[in-house]
């Protein structure tokens, strides 16, 4: 049995704590066909799938097997979740659903007069000769792939835009017990992106009950 539905939260889950809310992207179903609709839940949880704050404040994506993006039909933000709803082309091939990226939290400490300080409100600015100890954002970004037919490679090229998880196993023909291979790297300035070589790919080991 294919294991598809752990890819929706692969992507955006990588890089987070255990006990964070972490964001998923999920269709209701992966049973497609040319020009189904597709209905796709977005939110943050600590126990998947269970929505509990809802994914806002982004532009949600689709991506088809053409490599065109678009904005879905229909985005809808509720109090935990966010149900977005598209109609599917009539070419056969793989769709990337994203939620697109979303900034989070502001997070910065800083040192003056020997005390430390702490604010999370972007509107309290570091005061004129102290030592910043942290300055940083959260951004999150979650993918889903579903393919109406057999799953191709276009949608799944980098975007060559910060930091990125890009597929080498498809998600959508993927086993349960069969390994994810995925390349990671980012974005430079000058456009360039700089992966991880092939071969030298990180892995994942699907292992779910059914």
């Amino acid at each position: 049995m294919r294991s598809r539905l752990l890819l929706a939260t692969l992507v955006a889950c990588a890089a987070l704590p255990s006990s964070a809310h972490t964001p998923y992207l999920a269709p209701s179903s992966f049973e497609t066909r040319p020009g189904s609709w597709v209905t796709l839940d977005a939110s943050f949880a600590e126990t998947f799938f269970i929505p509990e704050v809802v994914f806002d404040d982004s532009r949600f994506e689709v991506t088809g097997p053409d490599g065109t993006a678009a904005t879905p039909e229909t985005v809808r933000l509720m109090k935990t979740r966010a149900v977005v709803e598209h109609r599917l082309g009539e070419q056969a091939g793989t769709y990337r659903f994203s939620t697109g990226p979303r900034l989070g939290a502001l997070f910065r400490t800083w040192e003056l007069d020997g005390e430390q300080t702490s604010s999370r409100d972007p509107a309290v600015e570091i005061p004129a000769g102290a030592k910043v100890l942290s300055n940083f954002q959260s951004l999150t970004l979650a993918e889903t792939y579903v393919s109406v037919g057999a799953p191709d490679q276009t949608a799944l090229a980098p975007r060559g835009d910060g930091l990125e998880l890009v597929a080498v196993t498809h998600p959508n023909d993927l086993y349960v017990g069969e390994a994810f291979e995925y390349l990671y790297g980012y974005a430079t300035d000058d456009g360039i992106g700089r992966y991880s070589e092939p071969g030298r790919n990180y892995r994942v080991t699907v292992s779910l009950a059914f």
